[in-house]
């Protein structure tokens, strides 16, 4: 490893020059000389991200007698292997050693803990929030979920400004045209955390609604009628899917257990029961997501949302057809608990062998049902307690007891009346606070439930504000929800839902810098 000659700092290895003392680095350094400090015997106390952060601690020690040194660690192995422990505070890209005299060791370490509790990483941060306690800054959430993030067209967008249109886009959820993003966005927008979601094994270059390229999942297959529509085919060549002419997402058709009419024939479509929410698409073995996830640990400080795709009332729709399931729930309630059952079988199953192998890489579940619509419930509070609530609370309870985690729900609509019931049911966390909705004022809900479940969204409304609003009253928007929903923690900071190709750029801008200015960063 190089040193420099000057303040006998090492190295990692291909670094050529000492970034505070400016002069070349050396193989060897000679003995060292006697130093003018008598008694300062050198040790590092932690590396540290960023100098603003750094000097932050030096001036807490210093208030307790304990003088302290900065020394540049550029560049900063995020792995941990060469250099540790790893950077407090948010962000991987530069760190700073903080050194102390031996003697005062102890001490500061002490300080150091409490020091920890106020500078963050970006899963403190969201682990904080969680626990219903201020984090140091707000965290946010942009493409941590299938439904936080961006649709491909607002995406390629974004990344004009960013000089980063070498990076491919990909479409991870060909149904909403999700994408997943990059690195780069994310640490230009502090972005807390990181999908972890089923890929394929191999992606294909497509071509958006908008004809704008991206990349989709080798084994997405679509084709486009004379009338501009689009349809999505299985691997059997059936049409499992319809985008129409001028639209943004795919819509389900063709629902594939429309004709049973008993639970015998349910049993009979077990296999297809079972395999339902796991895309045939993301084809990738279970190994490549652990290795995929254990790198992503390594690397970043973010915080892992493992989308693990589970749906009751939603399943019931798609796989039955919506008439028909809302239809089962009221009329044929023996063969509705029998299909919600099996679901719940087969997603328990699956969560028993994926969550030993990601134990320790994983901070957050995301499970989706939408039992709202615009103006009110989707169905009625009476009829989900007796139907789909008991399933909730079975799978929900399952989750928590194979992984130990916090639950984030994604449910779209009016859900103020269903909170009491999903806090009952395990849910520590709500998606996506559409504010529009009727009784979702975001001041109301952090009055009434704000001790009890995360606001995970609500942070923007994007069927009025983000899509037609100029970029100051963009900004006047985030700084209300944040007031609203910040104070005492329980929030993570997101927009409602994915932003759609309707929003302009600067708008996602504006959002994304107010929630930086008016989170504390």
């Amino acid at each position: 490893m190089p040193f420099c000659p000057n303040c006998r700092f090492e190295y990692l290895a291909g670094v050529e020059r000492c970034p505070d003392c400016g002069v070349a680095l050396v193989e060897s350094l000679p003995p060292a000389p006697p130093s003018p400090e008598a008694g300062f015997v050198q040790v590092e106390l932690c590396t540290i991200a960023g100098e603003i952060n750094a000097r932050l601690l030096q001036d807490l020690l210093a208030s307790q007698g304990i003088p302290s040194r900065m020394q540049s660690s550029w560049p900063f192995d995020p792995t941990g292997l060469l250099r540790p422990p790893a950077p407090l505070g948010g962000g991987m890209d530069a760190a700073t050693r903080i050194i102390v005299n031996k003697r005062d060791l102890t001490r500061a370490q002490v300080i150091l803990q409490d020091f920890e509790g106020r500078v963050q990483t970006h899963r403190q941060r969201v682990l904080t929030t969680l626990s219903h306690r201020e984090p140091d800054q707000l965290p946010i959430d942009l493409g941590g979920t299938e439904s936080s993030g961006l649709t491909a067209v607002a995406y390629n967008r974004l990344k004009e400004p960013f000089a980063v249109d070498d990076l491919p886009t990909r479409v991870f959820d060909p149904y909403q045209h999700v994408v997943l993003i990059d690195d780069q966005i994310r640490e230009a927008f502090r972005v807390a955390t990181y999908p972890l979601v089923f890929q394929p094994r191999h992606w294909r270059r497509s071509q958006l609604p908008y004809g704008s390229a991206c990349e989709v999942p080798r084994n997405w297959r679509t084709v486009r009628r004379r009338d501009g529509t689009e349809e999505a085919l299985d691997s059997s060549g059936a049409v499992i899917a319809r985008r129409a002419p001028t639209g943004n997402h795919f819509d389900s058709v063709n629902p594939p257990l429309a004709d049973v009419s008993s639970i015998s024939d349910l049993a009979r479509h077990r296999d297809t029961i079972e395999r339902f929410d796991y895309p045939f698409f993301a084809d990738e073995p279970l190994d490549d997501l652990v290795e995929r996830a254990r790198k992503l640990r390594r690397q970043s400080d973010r915080a892992a949302i493992l989308n693990l795709q589970c749906h009751l009332l939603a399943a019931g729709q798609i796989l039955r057809g919506f008439e028909a399931f809302m239809t089962d729930l009221i009329l044929a309630p023996d063969l509705a608990d029998y299909l919600l059952g099996l679901l719940v079988d087969a997603y328990c199953q699956r969560a028993d062998a994926l969550f030993p192998t990601l134990d320790g890489l994983v901070d957050v579940i995301l499970v989706n049902d939408d039992l709202g619509t615009q103006a009110g419930p989707m169905l009625s509070p009476d009829l989900y307690r007796k139907r789909i609530k008991p399933f909730q609370r079975r799978l929900f309870s399952h989750l928590k007891s194979v992984s130990g985690l916090p639950l984030l729900l994604h449910s779209c609509g009016s859900v103020r009346w269903a909170i009491p019931d999903l806090i009952e049911v395990g849910i520590d966390a709500l998606n996506p606070v559409q504010v529009s909705a009727a009784g979702m004022d975001s001041a109301a809900l952090k009055r009434d439930f704000g001790r009890d479940i995360t606001f995970w969204g609500g942070g923007c409304d994007t069927q009025h504000v983000l899509n037609r609003g100029t970029p100051d009253e963009v900004r006047e928007e985030v700084k209300r929800r944040i007031g609203d929903l910040a104070p005492g923690g329980g929030f993570v900071f997101c927009q409602v839902h994915n932003i759609q190709p309707d929003v302009p750029p600067e708008n996602i801008v504006a959002m994304l810098d107010a929630a930086a200015d008016f989170g504390g960063w």
